[in-house]
């Protein structure tokens, strides 16, 4: 019997989990016509993945298994006549870091201070008796003030980036399964509203009481020598010395966060390396800069890696060494005595998107640029892998244990290949080919 309404719907993902969930009549509008019909098209998609039928159920009736979706901007009240008692508003508000609705001009001298979210607020209070709103800030106190009722609020992510405020009021009895709803404490939490938005504050004092304690524990001298691995490592001129390329474009975020993982087990090597490696992150800017700094803690890299937002060929560095890049589609191999040649620089492709996968994106730039290009031979040492494209990390590994190796040409890349190369991979036939 209950109307779930989205006021603010975007792609329709909450109407569908809404109807997965039970709700009979579900409605999604949105102020933008291409997201209405990004909506329709994500629902007909989902559902009929769903059932396995061919053909979706019209939208038009309020008991089809199919959500309705309209064109309305949400700031005014008119498009929306249902009964409040039997509605319940749920949304994804459309504030914060990224910003994309449609707004009515401010009408009156008074109300030029009212924020766009609070006007939402305001006009979405009376439409039903229960709402929950995620958010990129805390609403919950904006939501008092305006005569919400029995607001809970929690934080949905440890770093103070999204929220959720939920509202029911007391004037509805009719519904029993409203009295149900119980209101969040602080004491049901991990981490509460407060704690969240603090996270930077919390996380550098914990930081600086760890500091202390290793003090304490005369371990000062440890951080002195590994702490700073870069300093150490840009003093030695017979380092090994890697570039990692980070100007590809990735196909998705989880290609994205991927490589951003693969970057922080960079970090964790070079660090270990007490400055016998020297590691740059080239064109670290943009999303992957964000994916790094938001999930890996990015910003207490420096002490380990060189982050810079010039381009490989761009950094400093290269312009006193000779340039090796890395392409697993090069035509000759690695040498040891190009490997462990301190004149050399290697630059590493932070490439893992399926997009460019067969495709000598790797070597069609180090001949574009001029530069030598060389791969792995990991094919010629171990013919059973499937696989001679890997991730940066494993690159990475794999340059530095064959360097620091005591054992000729060889025997050193087949230790580093053991040590790094996944035994899964071996005799294993590829996907493509199981197709």
């Amino acid at each position: 019997e209950m109307i779930f309404l989205d006021p603010f719907c975007g792609s329709g993902t909450l109407c569908v989990a809404a109807k997965q969930l039970g709700f009979g009549n579900v409605i999604g509008s949105d102020a933008k016509e291409h997201l209405i019909e990004k909506s329709r098209r994500n629902a007909r998609w989902f559902f009929s993945a769903a059932s396995g039928a061919q053909a979706v159920p019209s939208e038009a009736s309020s008991s089809s298994p199919f959500p309705q979706f309209q064109q309305a901007n949400a700031f005014i009240r008119t498009p929306f006549t249902h009964d409040p008692s039997k509605t319940v508003v749920v949304s994804n508000l459309p504030f914060g870091r990224n910003v994309d609705f449609v707004a009515p001009p401010y009408e009156t001298e008074s109300s030029s201070t009212t924020s766009h979210l609070q006007l939402a607020l305001e006009t979405l209070k009376p439409l039903a008796r229960t709402h929950a709103f995620i958010s990129g800030i805390p609403i919950g106190e904006e939501m008092v003030k305006l005569g919400y009722e029995n607001v809970s609020q929690i934080a949905l992510d440890r770093r103070g980036k999204m929220f959720v405020a939920i509202s029911c009021s007391n004037n509805d009895d009719d519904h029993d399964w409203k009295s149900n709803m119980i209101k969040v404490s602080d004491e049901n939490v991990w981490f509460t509203v407060d704690e969240a938005l603090r996270y930077d504050e919390i996380r550098q004092a914990n930081a600086s009481k760890r500091a202390a304690m290793r003090m304490k524990d005369g371990e000062e001298h440890d951080e002195d020598t590994t702490g700073c691995a870069i300093e150490i490592a840009k003093t030695n001129p017979n380092a090994l010395k890697v570039i990692v390329d980070l100007s590809y474009e990735h196909d998705s975020t989880r290609a994205l966060r991927s490589v951003a993982k693969q970057l922080c087990e960079i970090t964790s090597i070079s660090k270990k390396s007490k400055g016998d490696l020297r590691v740059t992150f080239a064109s670290f800017s943009g999303d992957i800069k964000y994916e790094s700094e938001t999930f890996f803690n990015a910003d207490t890299w420096n002490k380990h890696v060189e982050m810079l937002p010039n381009a490989a060929e761009e950094c400093d560095i290269v312009h006193q060494n000779n340039i090796i890049y890395l392409s697993p589609d090069a035509e000759d191999s690695l040498t040891i005595s190009e490997l462990r040649d301190p004149s050399n620089i290697f630059i590493v492709g932070g490439i893992v998107d399926l997009k460019t996968r067969g495709v000598p994106t790797s070597r069609s730039k180090a001949l574009s640029l001029g530069l030598a290009a060389r791969k792995l031979p990991v094919k010629t040492l171990r013919p059973d892998q499937t696989h001679d494209v890997l991730n940066i990390d494993a690159v990475v590994k794999i340059l530095r244990l064959a360097w620091e190796e005591e054992e000729e040409e060889e025997e050193a890349f087949h230790r580093a290949f053991e040590q790094v190369l996944p035994k899964r991979q071996e005799k294993e036939k590829p996907k493509r080919l199981k197709r």
